[in-house]
């Protein structure tokens, strides 16, 4: 065989000795070849790597192929390819108009070289191949994939020699993302230029390589590389070879396209191995085959229709509006309102409506279902559309009507008038004026107020349409009996009657008529009237409502007006009063009377009718008798009389100042309780003053001015000044004798 580049044995030891044994996390390739006559294959291996993670290795820079030849388990030859060259790939995914999530990174690395093969064509198949260790750990639909290579392998059987056919060569490279949620819609459409028939199918993916750090098949890269028949990979339950991903139309191939679709449905690394069968007049020339790991993200959509209100349910936005309602809004997320961005709604049904504008309120004037989307376009006319269903509902027209005996107080009966609009009535809701009904149709009522009423009913129907209405009810019946609550019954005149009307219902829109029985009457709610003489008395009530109503009532007897009591009294005996002569004696002479109560002054006086009493101070005292009926009107009498403070002074004609404590002193004795002025002076025979003083108790010892000169027996003479209660002056003298 002749390769177009040199290459030994021993080279390839002692590269592969030395080769990094990171795993390179391959997640896909395709061998294909073209046969130029002769024997003379150009051949060419599309290889995929993850470059998410830095610290990872890179393309083999060379790579060993090996060639088989039927059944041997010995390759036929053994060189190394050195790599071309390599790229990052443009991020590609099912959704041209998604962003991707951060971080993604994948390359694509081609490898070419031309080979002779020296005995060709034969009846055998010769397996070129390729083994690398590994996938990325985190692939989700097969078992232990950290620890599980691919095989690389081009096969090129008796019959494709016998012809001299060429590989069919992908059109494309497949995708990098999957969006959750979004059709792949891949064309993994292969161009076979013989123009042989196409056959695609999943097929299980090859095995190849291991993490084991040795030359052997289980080695990161086996060398040399190991021979046919080839393993596949294991898959994880519930992946399987019909159903390698999931998704909500299954993931599936089209045998005559190569059309992938379906809608996967979790998050995820899934590896799919493609193969394409390649015929010729119904013979089968050979299997090109295509390992991919499709990478299945959340996608965020540059352009995402997304609605903040209504229901989402199976993928449809659902709205229920009322043909009343003000406002019938579908609200778009606020993010959406980008730059740019231009929008466009749809609604069809009864009628139909259009808007571009970004959050529009629904003119809509008839009934019914409305079916329809919401659609986003950015500035790249990348669009995500959402769909929208409006059930828009009848509201319900509401009414009410009362009755109530209008001249007779009592209940008012509301009922209900509603047409009901697309749903049943699930809720009613009264406003009386004085108080709130809940749930029911047909309330009633007995107003504690007479008046206009404001009564207000708003219904709501099972689809949440609501219809109110406000009315005013007159509500001035004339009560069904007249009742009175007077401030007393009995009483003595003069006597203030005030009588409360207890009348169910009236107000002072109402006239209310008086008769006191007496000849006297007044209009008002209230009656208020004074009774100046005896007797018993009927008062008649009548009572006219606003609206004409009238009942009258005459109560009999209802007040007595009784003789007052009269409060009277004697002085007896002595009528005059001093301080020494304060006896008064009183006798109570009145009439009409059950009680009594004494007042001398401010002081309460045990009752009695006929008592004497000492009077305890001085000047002008108040006597009151106060006397009281049964029916509890009173009388009372007040006199005045006058108690003359009255001076009594006297003074001895002798005494003995011999230090016997008997008659020691010369001083006053007698009663001078109120004295303004009080002065004493003693003279001797010669008219000398020997004492003096202005204090009543201040009295003389016998002593010349009271001190240590003792006066001899003998005669003195003295002289008192007084200034009495009242202020009149008077003046006292006479004689006394010191006797020892």
């Amino acid at each position: 065989m002749i390769y177009n580049m040199k290459h030994t044995l021993t080279i390839l030891i002692c590269l592969f000795l030395t080769l990094d044994m990171f795993a390179a996390h391959i997640i896909g390739g395709e061998w294909t070849y073209t046969c130029l006559g002769n024997g003379v294959y150009d051949m060419s291996i599309t290889i995929y790597r993850d470059c998410s993670n830095p610290n990872g290795a890179g393309f083999d820079d060379p790579i060993p192929i090996a060639i088989y030849r039927g059944d041997e388990t010995n390759p036929t030859d053994i060189f190394n390819v050195p790599l071309g060259s390599f790229e990052d790939l443009e991020i590609t995914q099912s959704n041209p108009c998604a962003i991707p999530p951060l971080g993604f990174c994948a390359q694509v690395g081609y490898y070419n070289f031309t080979v002779t093969l020296d005995e060709w064509p034969i009846n055998e198949t010769y397996t070129f191949v390729y083994q690398r260790c590994c996938r990325n750990n985190t692939i989700s639909n097969i078992q232990f994939p950290g620890d599980t290579g691919i095989s690389f392998t081009a096969e090129l059987t008796p019959e494709s020699q016998a012809v001299c056919n060429s590989s069919p060569t992908f059109e494309s490279i497949p995708p990098n993302l999957v969006c959750v949620g979004d059709d792949i819609n891949y064309f993994n459409t292969a161009l076979d230029t013989d123009g042989d028939q196409l056959v695609y199918e999943f097929c299980a993916p090859l095995t190849g390589g291991g993490n084991i750090g040795s030359n052997n098949c289980n080695s990161v890269i086996p060398f040399p590389p190991c021979p046919p028949p080839f393993g596949t990979v294991t898959y994880m339950p519930p992946f399987n070879l019909s159903a390698p991903m999931q998704g909500d139309p299954i993931v599936n191939i089209d045998p005559n396209t190569g059309y992938i679709s379906g809608v996967p449905t979790a998050v995820g690394q899934f590896v799919i191995g493609i193969c394409v069968k390649e015929y010729r007049n119904g013979v089968l020339l050979g299997v090109t085959r295509r390992d991919v790991q499709l990478n299945s993200v959340v996608c965020q959509a540059v352009a995402v229709a997304g609605l903040e209100n209504g229901i989402f349910e199976n993928d449809v936005y659902l709205f229920d509006f009322c043909l009343d309602d003000d406002d019938k809004s579908i609200l778009p997320e606020s993010g959406i309102n980008q730059p740019g961005y231009t929008f466009e709604w749809l609604l069809e049904g009864p009628e139909t409506f259009n808007s571009e504008e970004f959050s529009p309120n629904f003119q809509l004037g008839t009934s019914g279902v409305y079916e329809g989307f919401f659609a986003v376009f950015d500035a790249a006319e990348c669009s995500d559309t959402a769909s929208i269903l409006v059930n828009l509902n009848t509201n319900p027209e509401v009414d009410f009507s009362f009755t109530y005996d209008s001249c007779i107080a009592g209940p008012i009966f509301f009922q209900d008038l509603i047409t009901e609009g697309d749903a049943a009535i699930s809720d009613y809701f009264w406003d009386l004026d004085e108080i709130i009904v809940e749930g029911v149709a047909t309330p009633s009522y007995i107003y504690g107020e007479p008046g206009l009423k404001d009564v207000f009913l708003r219904v709501t129907d099972e689809n949440g349409c609501i219809d109110e209405v406000t009315k005013e009810v007159s509500y001035q019946p004339a009560p069904a009996v007249i009742l009175l609550r007077p401030s007393f019954r009995e009483f003595c005149p003069p006597a203030e009657l005030t009588i409360d009307n207890l009348s169910f219902p009236v107000d002072s829109t109402y006239t209310v008529e008086w008769d006191y029985g007496d000849g006297a009457t007044s209009e008002g709610l209230t009656g208020m009237h004074t009774y100046e003489e005896e007797g018993v008395y009927d008062v008649s009530v009548a009572i006219t409502s606003p609206i004409g109503c009238y009942i009258d009532s005459v109560f009999e007897d209802l007040v007595f007006i009784d003789e007052p009591p009269f409060a009277d009294f004697n002085i007896v005996g002595n009528q005059s009063f001093t301080s020494n002569d304060n006896m008064i004696s009183l006798e109570n002479t009145s009439t009409n009377y059950s009680g009594f109560q004494w007042y001398i002054g401010d002081e309460w006086v045990p009752s009695e009718d006929m008592f004497d009493y000492e009077l305890q101070d001085t000047g002008f005292i108040d006597i009151t008798l106060a006397v009281y009926h049964p029916l509890g009107c009173t009388d009372t009498i007040v006199r005045q009389i006058e108690v003359v403070p009255e001076v009594l002074i006297y003074f001895p004609n002798a005494f003995s100042p011999n230090g016997d404590s008997v008659n020691d002193e010369f001083g006053p004795t007698g009663v001078y309780f109120g004295l303004q002025a009080y002065e004493l002076i003693v003279y001797d025979r010669w008219g000398e003053e020997i004492f003096i003083s202005n204090d009543i108790n201040d009295r003389w010892d016998g002593s010349y001015k009271n001190g240590t000169d003792v006066l001899p027996n003998g005669v003195y003479h003295y002289i008192v000044n007084l200034l009495g209660p009242r202020g009149g002056p008077e003046k006292l003298q006479g004689k006394v004798s010191i006797v020892r």
